[in-house]
């Protein structure tokens, strides 16, 4: 009885690990689908419940900060720095998870380089607003 009893609770950790791997596919898949149609908020949010469940993946940071980076391309210019700075982490997180993955370390690179120049790119865009628009902000 004890040996049914010990194989059935080997049989359930067996479905609970499949299912988990399982879950993990789908957010990945529902993460890259999503930011394959620019639904880079979707697929940020796919990317970072992978991260947080598994934080030691650097593919799973990677995509965060590839989702984060396309947030702060097409943000309004007051929310460009947050998801500039975010995908910066995640790049930073991804390189020193794996210092040889070559696409963490190029996309480190170009937002590093990118990030200088978008502080003062907001700072342009938001002097550029009409005056009005200026004024709505602070209401």
């Amino acid at each position: 009885m004890a040996r049914f009893f010990g194989l059935l609770v080997m049989l359930a950790a067996a479905v609970s690990g499949l299912a988990a791997a399982e879950r993990r596919v789908d957010l990945f898949s529902e993460g890259r689908v999503s930011f394959q149609n620019a639904k880079f908020k979707e697929a940020a949010k796919s990317f970072r419940a992978l991260a947080e469940l598994h934080p030691d993946n650097p593919e799973y940071v990677l995509w965060l900060g590839r989702a984060y980076g396309r947030q702060a391309d097409i943000s309004n210019p007051l929310e460009t720095r947050k998801y500039t700075q975010r995908a910066l982490r995640c790049f930073e997180r991804a390189v020193e998870l794996d210092p040889t993955n070559d696409d963490a370390r190029r996309e480190l690179h170009s937002y590093a380089d990118e990030g200088l120049h978008s502080a003062s790119d907001v700072f342009v865009r938001v002097i550029q607003l009409p005056s009005d628009a200026l004024g709505l902000m602070w209401h």
